[in-house]
């Protein structure tokens, strides 16, 4: 005989943290149902006692719905087989579960934040939720688990291996000793009545809000939280991907969770209509495009967002070269012989110009209209000329410092004119952002931090590949070092391969070629038959294309060497930090790194522990235990995902060109007024011209042509010192506008006449 469950056992709301359940347990008692409706989050007997066993550590009562749970617990079990149950339990969008358990749990967790402003207990508040989310691991999150900790314990169910109707929004499980209700959060008020009238057979339920973070004295707080929270793509992937999101909702229901976290990465609105759609040029004269995942990212993560990227480059037979993804344009032109004039220029590079206004009026006419322009390292000064000719804003992304006192005051000359109006310069880190300022005389204020390091993926770094071994013949039970990049003295190819005779028999070096076989390199004709040295050819034309072979390693190499007077391998690679490729690749694959002291990147290999920082005037030694490895490779992809994640460091990259693409339709609205103002001049409504100019100098009182434009105006109405005023403050703003100057001057002869 089964009781009835109205007669002797109660409902029970019994289901994760913050999805909604005390709104439910308010509606039924609401509703006058005659069960006993019981609420809980735990009642496994897994869960109880580690709780218990918690709180009496710390000396602390244990809560009463902990006991209260361990009571219905024992009337279940007591009661299992004899009794049918009612369960009624929720699911929500994981992050914003997250969210919500942190502000329910902010007084507990993070008390300091009560004696903040609002300011301040903001910014701490996102951190710790950043901080959160950013570790999470499907394995052990509490929403990922909770079913199977749970519901499956407790009452032998399995909801995954059921199906759940994402259509509805709400499921009904009729199960061995239960009768199971599960509801999706988004959908409770679409769905509760039918779910109800099903599931107890209440007619016409009614929801009653409870517990809504509105109320509550953070609420504030709360909301700027959900404005400005930006997690990371790497982030939301390993969330949405997991078993618990696929379970209960629908992959296009992901993504749009997806998009409504990352929100603030998108510069526009990604539905866009093509005719909005921001263009960007890059100037990029030394040529090697795919060598640069950074780069390659960069513009892969702004074509997603709906951009429109093209890239001038000078053409190189040394390298492929391609572009970074079939929705930007590469265009390559030919460049003349002398690298002076090569690393500087692209679309310009072939041309011979008697002035500078002529290379002007050359760009005005042969090259198209863009809304930005990002010069790559020497490429600023052709940037800077094309932003003068088009009249857009232009930006600088510094890989490589050129200092003075090895390249020459000539050299930084043109360079450092060419940044004097920049809108923001790409910098690594803080030592290259002082060295780059003092070098290019640019503001520390317009820098922006980028470390050299490409978008985090999903990759299982301790599945290990032996694509090394199969190829070199090695036994799986070699360790391997890795060598990627360069094989130079400046890299310290040479120590390195030296170091190995010192190493154990179970290590050895593998050196990859990236691009091509050379057999040429003095270091393999050299070291081709040293034991525990291996050359190998893995030619690639993306980082992604080297993931098996950086997977099929232990470790990673990375070392040093500037060449005192050298104008790229001098103090640019004795200051590298953060600038390192290479270290940025490794990484990202979870190789622990061996590197020397190369600036900010060593001291973070050392503070976080992501491998070892060697001193070089001793031969490297190789004593480390699977042990360390295994904890390094932890690390290294921690950092990376927290510190060096492109998809997190370019926020402010695109915020400075969300500003400069405002400004330039601005821009635009401006220079129809100037042109409206131009053709009243002509036709002799001196008073209209003149107002129209007014009207934007109220909101731009130095904008160059509009002070050209007044001066001009006032000199023709006989207010000749006042022209000329209006003619030098323009000139003062825009320096080499070949048209203010022409005009003062014609002034200055006139009023001296």
């Amino acid at each position: 005989m089964v009781l009835a469950n109205n007669d002797f056992f109660p409902i029970i709301i019994y289901q994760m943290g913050k999805v909604g359940s005390s709104t439910i347990k308010r509606s039924l008692n609401h509703a006058y149902v005659p069960n006993k409706i019981e609420y809980v989050h735990f009642l496994s007997w897994s869960s109880i006692k580690s709780i218990e066993k918690n709180y009496l550590k710390q000396n602390k009562q244990i809560p009463s719905h902990i006991l209260q749970g361990k009571r219905l617990r024992q009337k279940i079990d007591q009661s299992l087989g004899h009794v049918r149950f009612k369960v009624i339990s929720l699911v929500r969008d994981p992050v914003a579960r997250d969210i919500s358990d942190v502000f329910q749990n902010i007084e507990r967790d993070i008390p300091h934040v009560l004696n903040l402003n609002k300011q301040q207990a903001t910014e701490e508040v996102l951190k710790h939720i950043l901080n959160i989310l950013n570790q999470f691991d499907e394995k052990i999150d509490y929403a990922c688990n909770w079913f199977d900790k749970e519901i499956k314990d407790v009452f032998e169910f399995d909801i995954f291996s059921n199906e759940f109707d994402k259509n509805q929004g709400y499921q009904i499980y009729s199960t061995k000793y239960s009768d199971i209700l599960i509801l999706r959060l988004e959908n409770l008020s679409a769905c509760h009545k039918k779910a109800f009238k099903e599931f107890l057979g209440i007619p016409n339920f009614t929801l009653l809000h409870d517990n809504t973070g509105k109320n509550k004295w953070y609420s504030e707080i709360y909301d700027q939280i959900l404005k400005e929270i930006d997690i990371s793509d790497y982030v939301l992937d390993k969330i949405y991907h997991s078993r618990y999101a696929s379970h209960f909702y629908t992959k296009k229901e992901c993504i749009d969770f997806k998009k409504k976290w990352n929100q603030n990465n998108c510069l526009i609105q990604k539905n866009a209509p093509k005719l909005d759609r921001p263009k960007i040029l890059f100037i990029h004269p030394e040529g090697n495009i795919l060598g640069n995942p950074n780069f390659n990212d960069i513009i892969e993560i702004l074509c997603e967002n709906n951009i429109e990227v093209h890239i001038f480059a000078a053409k190189k037979k040394t390298v492929i070269q391609k572009a970074p993804c079939k929705e930007s344009r590469l265009f390559l032109f030919n460049t003349q012989e002398d690298p002076s004039v090569s690393d500087c220029f692209t679309v310009l590079a072939k041309h011979s110009f008697i002035s500078e206004s002529s290379a002007l009026d050359y760009i005005k006419t042969n090259v198209a209209n863009y809304d930005f322009v990002i010069g790559i390292d020497r490429g600023i000064i052709e940037a800077e000329l094309i932003s003068r000719a088009k009249r857009i804003s232009y930006g600088l992304i510094s890989y490589e410092i050129f200092f003075e006192e090895e390249a020459g005051a000539k050299f930084k000359e043109a360079e450092i004119r060419a940044c004097k109006n920049i809108e923001f310069a790409v910098v690594q880190d803080n030592v290259r952002a002082k060295f780059l300022s003092q070098e290019n005389k640019i503001p520390l204020s317009k820098m922006i931090y980028i470390p050299v390091a490409g978008r985090s993926t999903i990759i299982n770094i301790f599945e290990k590949k032996y694509v090394i071994h199969d190829a070199l013949g090695l036994d799986k039970s070699k360790k391997i070092v890795l060598f990627i990049g360069s094989i130079a003295y400046w890299t310290m190819a040479d120590f390195i391969i030296e170091s190995t005779r010192f190493w154990p028999d179970d290590w050895v070096l593998v050196i990859n070629n990236r691009y091509k076989n050379d057999l040429s390199n003095p270091y393999y004709a050299k070291y081709n038959q040293q034991e525990k040295v291996f050359f190998l050819s893995h030619p690639a034309e993306q980082l992604s294309q080297l993931e098996n072979i950086l997977l099929s390693a232990d470790m990673g190499v990375a070392l040093y060497r500037p060449i005192q007077g050298s104008i790229g391998c001098g103090n640019n690679i004795k200051n590298i930090g953060m600038s390192s490729g290479k270290i940025g690749v490794y990484l990202k694959y979870g190789l622990p790194v061996i590197t020397n002291d190369i600036g900010e990147m060593s001291s973070y290999i050392s503070k976080y522990k992501l491998g070892i920082v060697i001193d070089t005037k001793k031969p490297l030694l190789i004593n480390f235990s699977s042990e360390n490895i295994i904890f390094w490779k932890k690390k290294c992809v921690q950092f990376f995902n927290d510190q060096l994640d492109l998809n997190k460091t370019i926020r402010i990259f695109f915020k400075s060109l969300k500003r400069a693409y405002i400004d330039k339709l601005k821009k635009n609205e401006i220079d129809s007024i100037i042109v409206q103002s131009e053709q009243e001049f002509q036709i002799g409504n001196i008073s209209k011209s003149l107002q129209l100019l007014l009207m934007i100098t109220d909101k731009f009182p130095d904008h160059p042509i509009v002070l050209n434009n007044l001066g001009v105006i006032h000199w023709k109405i006989g207010e000749r010192n006042q022209g000329i005023k209006y003619l030098k403050k323009a000139l003062y703003k825009d320096e080499q506008n070949s048209i203010i100057i022409s005009n003062l001057r014609k002034m200055q002869i006139n009023l001296n006449s």
